[in-house]
């Protein structure tokens, strides 16, 4: 059997079913015919190494299979210009699917994009129409519905234009499910149910109960989201026995934790926690890790709702862990890591104080070989019973002796856990690299005082808005680095998941999620541990930039000069936010092409140095960064890093330290 002649399903299958004996046969062909030049028949062999990869969810040689398939296509001269276009959309189409499940959009939206002008080219509708729902459902996650009603909208049409013979129902069903979603989002509830019922009439036409049950579903979400949860209820019930009868446990977890949701917010709470907990159960026997997300941040508010701090949180955490694995940023493995760390300092005191008690028998060993030259002065009584003093001191000294290499033995594990806890904590705050990739013109000079952190940054990408964040954790060390992380994955839950963008809505919200986690059990007495922080968000669509800060100020360079602009005199977390009672402000300027700002945290100013000894100050930190305008943004940091070394000199550092620098184009 030749697999380059085998086609769709039984294609499936036997890649399925003989993995090895199929990879065996695929890269013979592949050699054969790339010897050969046949150019065609390599592309066909490229396609089904692909599936196989796929299949094995070996994600680069897929991608690399996919992009030979394309050179083969393009050598070929057999094929006619349309046959060439249309192929090459097909698998163009496949790459943006293969980057679309790694969770990398752009990417995805690129190739459905120039698989959408190929199939314009060559004047395949049906093509079109198919990517098309592709593009809508990029946009749509990334929470872009008017651009996804476009495409959804600009398949419908298509469709419409086609003989009936022509269309592919099914596919138009999907269509109009996921245009009646995204209106359900935009809050065009009269919409959505129409266009959903639409998608819900059809499937029942072609009797596709798996549509029926996906229509249901929706119906649902729409109707949770108008507070009819009567009717929510009655919908997912409905899918859920479809699903069922069908097998299809990843469906019946997706509707137990709707379930769930809805439960809750009917404040049926023990129905909603046996919902839930099924679902978790389901995901983690499946391994689905975005089901575990949701099921997790659903008891998450569940616990939250019931006032159930301890398991709430517990939840949250566990909510994070699953949500940052999906992208391997090893949130849980930092949180213990750091916290196993905690006892070093206390490590070092014992050691410190064992070396005090070696250094007084040292002192107490010399003088007895002083007494021993001269003995004679001495009685030898008293010469015996110092001498037995020092045999008792002597063993005393093996115990001390074998107590500080265990002592030892135990700092040499606890760094080696805190260097450990250092890579987490990069691979944390490998958003830098984003940063540095929308804004070429930026710097971010982090330099901690230990091992690990308690300053941190912070960067999400929201297409037409970019929220930068410098944040001072309390303390430094290892209790800094402990917050960083909490301080992390909340701005995560508060900016991605709840979608706050403001920035002084950012500060107030991760203020209450700060003193939330440290409010002790005794009377609600709350924990002054906290954060400073200055917040920027850069919305491109309308050139501004706004800021928000918490005892941290930003520094503005524009064609004007340079502005300081001040910050709320109050920090996230404690009892201060609590007596403050008013909002934070907010800085809104309007940008022009070359404005540069700085955030920042007090390492910096706070600097002991210079000839005099004393602090960096503020004052000669604007003045220091009003000197180095005319530099690039790299040239700057380097301009820092060197006034920072000449002004320590032999000075041990005072505190961990982040400046962040960006230059604004159009």
């Amino acid at each position: 059997m030749s697999l380059i002649s085998v086609e769709g399903e039984s294609d499936n299958d036997f890649l399925l079913s003989n993995p090895e004996i199929s990879l065996k046969m695929l890269n013979e062909a592949r050699v054969i015919t790339e010897d050969e030049g046949l150019s065609r028949k390599s592309a066909q062999v490229h396609a089904q190494l692909s599936r196989y990869y796929g299949f094995s969810g070996d994600f680069p040689n897929e991608l690399n299979h996919l992009f030979m398939w394309i050179e083969s296509v393009k050598k070929d001269i057999n094929y006619s210009e349309k046959e060439r276009v249309t192929e090459l959309a097909d698998v163009y189409i496949l790459i943006g699917n293969a980057y679309k499940d790694k969770g990398n959009l752009p990417d995805a939206l690129k190739y459905y994009l120039k698989s959408k002008e190929n199939y314009q080219q060559s004047e395949n509708r049906i093509g079109e129409i198919n990517v098309s729902g592709s593009i809508g459902l990029v946009y749509l996650k990334e929470e872009k519905y008017e651009s996804a009603v476009e495409e959804f909208e600009n398949a419908i049409a298509i469709a419409d234009k086609l003989p009936k013979e022509e269309r592919n129902v099914e596919e138009l069903a999907v269509t109009y499910s996921n245009l009646g979603r995204t209106k359900a989002y935009q809050k065009d509830f009269a919409k959505a149910n129409d266009y959903l019922n639409r998608a819900l009439e059809i499937d029942r036409e072609l009797g596709d109960q798996y549509g029926v049950a996906y229509d249901y579903f929706n119906l649902a979400e729409v109707m949770e989201m108008q507070n009819s949860n009567s009717s929510a209820l009655r919908y997912i019930d409905d899918a859920y026995k479809i699903f069922e009868s069908y097998g299809g446990e990843a469906s019946m977890a997706a509707c137990k934790i709707m379930e769930g949701k809805i439960f809750r917010k009917q404040k049926l709470y023990e129905k909603s926690q046996v919902s839930l907990a099924s679902a978790l159960k389901t995901a983690q026997e499946l391994g689905m890790k975005p089901l575990m997300q949701e099921a997790y941040e659903q008891l998450f508010e569940l616990y939250e709702s019931q006032g159930n701090s301890e398991k709430a949180f517990s939840n949250y955490k566990e909510f994070i862990a699953v949500k940052d694995s999906i992208t391997n940023s090893h949130i849980s493995e930092s949180i213990e890591n750091l916290r196993n760390s905690f006892e070093v300092q206390q490590k070092a005191e014992q050691i410190e104080a064992l070396e005090i008690e070696k250094a007084k028998e040292k002192r107490l060993k010399n003088l007895l070989f002083f007494v021993s030259i001269f003995g004679g002065i001495i009685s030898l009584g008293f010469i015996i019973s110092v001498l037995n003093r020092y045999k008792l001191k002597q063993k005393a000294n093996e115990k001390l002796e074998e107590k500080n290499k265990l002592v030892a033995s135990t700092n040499e594990k606890m760094t080696g856990s805190i260097r450990y806890g250092r890579r987490i904590q990069k691979a944390l705050l490998a958003s830098g690299d984003q940063l540095t990739n929308c804004f070429p013109e930026s710097f971010i000079f982090l330099k901690p005082k230990d091992i690990v952190t308690g300053d941190f940054y912070w960067y999400a990408d929201r297409g037409d808005e970019q929220i930068i964040a410098a944040i001072d954790c309390t303390g430094h060390g290892v209790p800094g680095a402990f917050m960083t992380v909490f301080g992390y994955s909340l701005l995560n839950k508060i900016v991605n998941n709840d979608k706050v963008t403001e920035p002084s809505e950012i500060l107030e919200a991760l203020g209450l999620e700060v003193m939330r986690l440290f409010q002790t059990k005794d009377e609600g007495q709350i924990i002054q541990d906290g954060m400073d922080m200055a917040v920027v968000k850069i919305n491109h669509a309308t050139k501004e930039l706004q800021y928000a800060g918490a005892n941290r100020p930003m520094v503005l360079h524009t064609k004007d000069g340079q502005q300081y602009i001040r910050e709320d005199k109050v920090g996230l977390g404690g009892k201060t936010m609590i007596e403050r009672g008013k909002s934070f402000n907010t800085f809104t300027h309007p940008y022009e092409q070359g404005d540069t700002f700085y955030i920042f945290s007090d390492g910096f100013q706070d600097q002991f140095g210079g000839p005099e000894e004393r602090k960096f100050m503020s004052k000669r930190f604007r003045a220091l960064l009003d000197e180095i305008q005319p530099l690039s943004m790299h040239a700057q940091e380097e301009k820092l890093n060197q006034v920072l070394r000449d002004w320590m000199g032999t000075e041990k550092q005072t505190d961990d330290i982040i400046v962040i620098g960006v230059r604004l184009e159009d």
